[in-house]
């Protein structure tokens, strides 16, 4: 009993996962090619082989992206213009896990710094489990009224 206790559940797992990715895209640039390219790339890691990113948030341009070598353009990008962007999940809840897949829903937060709008999106990540570790496979706007 007290071995369980110190072994974290898939649902822990699975969103301390999701919060050191938020972290990971949150960390400062140093300025440096290889140290933005390295957290990139760890940023990437948190992906399948095959996954999927589709997020249309009001006012902010659509994300569309299954290749990770797109994802890594795409954060050097975000991470050498000199606007910071600063991520937040907000409340993410656990709506469905098994012991191969989770479903975690959440409210996705991007403020650019330098402007006012704030984008806000409720989003859904699908994750696998791949080798006894957990990997998204999908993120994906909730499509809610407006």
């Amino acid at each position: 009993m007290a071995l369980r206790a110190l072994i974290p559940s898939d649902e822990r797992r699975v969103h301390a996962l999701l919060a050191q990715m938020v972290r990971e895209i949150n960390e400062q640039s140093r300025g440096g090619t290889f140290s933005d390219l390295a957290v990139a790339n760890r940023v990437a890691d948190y992906f399948g082989p095959e996954f999927e990113i589709r997020i249309n948030a009001t006012g902010a341009p659509e994300l569309d992206i299954s290749d990770r070598s797109e994802l890594i353009q795409m954060l050097l990008s975000a991470r050498k213009s000199r606007r910071g962007v600063k991520v937040s999940l907000l409340d993410p809840q656990t709506v469905g896990i098994s012991k191969t897949n989770a479903v975690v829903e959440a409210t996705g937060k991007a403020e650019v710094s330098g402007e006012t709008d704030v984008f806000v999106s409720e989003l859904r990540f699908t994750l696998v489990k791949i080798d006894r570790r957990w990997r998204i496979r999908k993120v994906e706007t909730i499509r809610t009224f407006e």
